[in-house]
């Protein structure tokens, strides 16, 4: 067995070897790499190459003044002592076996580490000649066991599970399809975990703790089993990270089960070429997001029976509620969901008026009257969902008008929520609230056509026909120039996709902040039009989310806020300085106050010095103490 100090080192050699990188790898090479690796394994991570250590790590250090010299990658190969008989141009591969079968989560390890010559790498290990291709060696110090496939080594702290991958004969390999390899391919980090596996090793421990949870918010305990059918079909969730010129990007893969309903409810998703954005208006944006919405008979498997009773129950803490006003707001929300067939939705900057921020929501439905209605349907049941006092005081500030406004030849309704007459409302924070979304707080809603739907908050009946005009023609939020530009990093077609103007959402913060009296954000990015971006989408039944930062905006967060860091040193410093004087300036007098105080303490030193005299007594001889006495 390995001693504490033992496993915590092969466990930093593991980390090292596969945490360190951040060019495509070369496939045949990352194939060869996963077919070593088991079809069980609990899961794997991939880094590109260690070659690829070194020129990520020079873009880090200039990007942010990092404190290291020379090529990084060396400080793992002369901590593992393997000098240049690494091949530093192909894939390294951790891989984590199961620890229920191995011994324990350091015995289930192994790196598989890519050589120019096998021989030499074990000649570095000091390795032994053993039985059935592994033998022993020693990696930083520590006992470990070595193995060769071809132009790989593969090294553990176990035996057997050298054994096991060395004659490994189901592997990752052998099933991975073409999309998964791909993204693979391009990533400079990617980390496989099943979990599948995981599940089912410590289902009997998670489970009594997500029972309890769900007792506490609501949730029923149909709900539990549906969240964990959906974690026990997922064959494998993956992350995939990579540093480019054109920004930083995250990939997250959802790969289920082959055969399982989670496969076919992916299967179903339906993606689009066509930006769901084009349904709103090109406004000031600070985040837009949107996507089809698809109904199947796999969905309704994994969908929520209680989608906003249990919310209602678990927010009210067992509070007396209406079940048949609950059962209700079950219905309809389910019937409205089922009805949107795409929807989009943002938040924006709005033009100096009433309000500095306004939302807006178009969805396309299957029918615009009876989805209307539902929400009417809903908005009553939720008024009685309960006969509390002080839900009733609330439910007197806020007014529902059915066809209330006429905009866009249309007919809409309106919500009207009184804030100020709020139980416990502050008049000093409704003055502040106004200041940002206007004085009166109104929601308009209504059917653009018999297909859509409409929402809006802020800019008045104006902007609603703006966005109900946006459906058919005018200029689409999709057309902007930082979401074009964001949207060339990101799959098509997709399903799904969000946008935040980063940019926009600081200047909106600050400007908020000096509404209320509040102190701005510390620092100021200029407007720079690179949106972080984001989509949804399925490839080979495969769920993906990708992620992007534009290198624009990292830099610009950076300049901006080195800028406030320095400016703040400097005023510290002045700080620093004045309360260094302040003293000096104090004692200093003026030639004239010094003469007159030196005449005075002259005429007062006499008199003075006579008082002292008299009110100080004689000293007395100090009396001789004993050994003892003078030794304390």
């Amino acid at each position: 067995m390995f001693s504490t100090r033992k496993k915590q080192s092969f466990m930093i050699a593991i980390a090292l070897m596969a945490a360190l990188p951040l060019q495509a790898a070369r496939a045949g090479d990352l194939k060869e790499t996963l077919q070593l690796v088991p079809d069980d394994t609990w899961g794997f991570v991939v880094a590109k190459s260690l070659s690829n250590v070194d020129a990520k790590a020079a873009q880090l250090k200039e990007m942010f003044n990092l404190p290291f010299e020379g090529p990084i990658s060396d400080m793992a190969l002369g901590m593992l002592q393997l000098g240049d008989s690494i091949d530093k141009d192909s894939p390294v591969c951790a891989i984590m076996l199961d620890p229920n079968k191995y011994g324990g989560q350091e015995k289930s390890t192994a790196i598989l580490v890519p050589t120019k010559d096998p021989k030499a790498l074990l000649e570095k290990l000091s390795a032994e000649e053993g039985a059935d291709g592994i033998s022993k060696c020693t990696v930083m110090g520590e006992p470990a066991f070595a193995a060769v496939k071809g132009k790989t080594v593969i090294l553990s702290p176990s035996e057997e599970c050298a054994v096991k991958i060395l004659k490994t004969k189901k592997s990752v390999g052998d099933s991975i399809v073409d999309s998964r390899m791909g993204v693979m391919s391009q990533s400079d980090l990617y980390i496989s975990i099943s979990l599948r596996s995981i599940l089912a090793a410590y289902k009997e421990m998670i489970m009594p703790m997500m029972q309890m949870m769900a007792g506490s918010s609501g949730i029923g305990a149909g709900d539990i089993e549906k969240i964990f059918k959906i974690l026990d079909e997922i064959h494998a969730l993956e992350i995939s990270v990579s540093l480019e010129k054109s920004g930083f990007a995250m990939i997250v893969l959802t790969v289920p089960h082959e055969g399982s309903d989670l496969q076919g409810l992916l299967a179903d998703q339906k993606n689009s070429s066509e930006s769901v954005l084009s349904l709103l208006p090109k406004e000031k944006f600070m985040f837009a997001f949107g996507g089809t919405a698809t109904q199947s008979e796999h969905s309704e498997k994994f969908g929520n029976e209680h989608p906003v009773s249990g919310i209602l129950k678990g927010l009210t803490h067992g509070a007396e509620l209406d079940q048949d006003a609950l059962n209700t707001l079950d219905a309809e929300i389910i019937k409205l969901q089922k009805s949107i067939k795409r929807y989009a939705l943002s938040a924006s900057a709005l033009p100096k008026g009433d309000s500095m921020i306004g939302a807006a929501l178009v969805a396309e439905v299957a029918d615009s009257k009876e989805f209307l209605s539902g929400v009417r349907k809903f908005y009553k049941a939720f008024m009685t969902v309960s006969e509390d006092e002080d839900f009733g005081a609330i439910k007197k500030c806020i007014v529902h008008t059915a066809d209330a406004e006429s905009a866009a030849g249309k007919k809409l309704d309106t919500i009207k929520v009184d804030f100020a007459s709020m139980p416990d409302s502050d008049p000093d924070d409704i003055k502040k609230m106004e200041k940002v979304i206007g004085k009166e707080f109104i929601i308009r809603f209504g059917a653009v056509d018999d297909k859509h739907v409409a929402l809006s908050f802020g800019g008045g009946t104006k902007r609603y026909e703006t966005i109900c005009g946006a459906v058919k023609s005018g200029e689409k939020l999709g057309a902007d120039a930082g979401i074009t530009d964001a949207s060339a990093h990101l799959p098509s077609p997709r399903s799904g996709e969000m946008f935040a103007a980063v940019d926009t959402i600081m200047t909106i913060v600050s400007e908020v902040a000096k509404a209320a009296g509040e102190e701005p954000f510390p620092f100021e990015i200029p407007t720079i039009n690179a949106p972080v971006a984001a989509s949804t989408s399925v490839q080979d039944k495969i769920g993906r989310f990708d992620l992007m930062i534009p290198m624009k905006l990292i830099k610009a967060v950076k300049e901006a806020y080195d800028k406030s860091a320095a400016a703040s040193a400097d005023e510290d410093f002045d700080e620093d300085d004045a309360g260094k004087d302040k003293p000096a300036k104090a004692k200093a007098k003026p030639a004239k106050e010094k003469e007159d105080s030196a005449d005075s303490d002259d005429d007062e030193e006499a008199p003075k010095a006579k008082a002292d005299s008299k009110a100080k007594p004689k000293a007395k001889k100090p009396e001789k103490k004993s050994d003892e006495e003078s030794d304390e």
